[in-house]
């Protein structure tokens, strides 16, 4: 991702309402949003930092993931687009739960640049 680039650029409008993607899905609320969520029915992509708590959750949910689950430091933009480059071809979250990574509280996610995901800033 160039410098000042924003996720909105990525964005589409046609991803699938039904797929998920579940940042810091390892534990806590976010592997219980997961839960819920494929309680509901969802296809999730689980992302987390921790490889063996992400793995626990993943085998907990197994038949409901879209795909194998992604190790990633969710503020190491590299680290995101190395995993995300494993996602199968045409593989689109329509939902993102943005458990961790970048202070979204204030502004829009489509505002989020680069260096507020890495710091915690929504725009700078």
């Amino acid at each position: 991702m160039a410098a000042g680039h924003r996720l909105e650029d990525d964005m589409t409008v046609t991803a699938p309402r039904d797929v998920a993607l579940v940042t810091g899905a390892g534990g806590g609320i976010c592997a219980e949003v997961a839960r819920g969520l494929a309680s509901e029915g969802m296809r999730l992509i689980l992302v987390d930092h921790d490889a063996e708590a992400v793995r626990r959750v993943a085998g907990e949910l197994g038949d409901r993931l879209a795909c194998d689950s992604l190790v990633a430091d969710v503020t190491d933009v590299r680290a995101l687009e190395t995993a995300f480059a494993a996602l199968p071809a045409g593989l689109r979250p329509g939902v993102l739960v943005n458990g961790v990574g970048g202070d979204t509280r204030t502004r829009p996610l489509t505002e989020l640049t680069e260096a507020g995901l890495e710091h915690g800033s929504p725009t700078t």
